[in-house]
């Protein structure tokens, strides 16, 4: 998963193990958003609350703006990408949306179609930071 950072050479130890056998794994986070490409699911920040997370998926990026296709579901049910219109005439819901709106990127869904628990987890985190803070949180 990818997420806008303040600190582009920040480089943090995570530690990975099983039963006190521990690998430690370099992982560099960016503070810019050219690790976002087409096809990458992504959570959008909007100012309703309501219907919370706002999923999608890229279908074309550029520096500034994204063309996506929404996706409904919710955080425990399953996500499907939303359409609008009957049968034959369904066309995909998109929207162009400003990159520095991307909250969380490059994670994927379970066999499912459901959120990870860990990237529910990272989304509830950042909307209660954002919540409280009123600017788009970072690492």
């Amino acid at each position: 998963m990818k997420q806008p950072h303040s600190s582009p050479n920040l480089c943090l130890m995570i530690q990975i193990g099983n039963q006190g056998r521990f690998f430690q794994k370099k992982v560099t986070l960016v503070d810019d958003y050219g690790s976002v490409s087409k096809g990458d699911l992504a959570s959008v920040h909007l100012e309703d609350k309501s219907g919370r997370p706002f999923i999608a998926k890229f279908l074309e990026v550029n520096a500034d703006m994204a063309l996506i296709h929404w996706m409904r579901g919710s955080w425990s049910g399953p996500w499907q990408m939303w359409t609008h219109g009957v049968g034959k005439r369904a066309k995909p819901y998109t929207s162009l949306v400003p990159v520095a709106s991307l909250m969380l990127w490059g994670f994927s869904l379970t066999n499912k179609h459901r959120l990870k628990k860990q990237t529910v987890e990272m989304l509830k985190a950042k909307y209660l930071e954002l919540d409280s803070s009123g600017v788009v949180p970072s690492l």
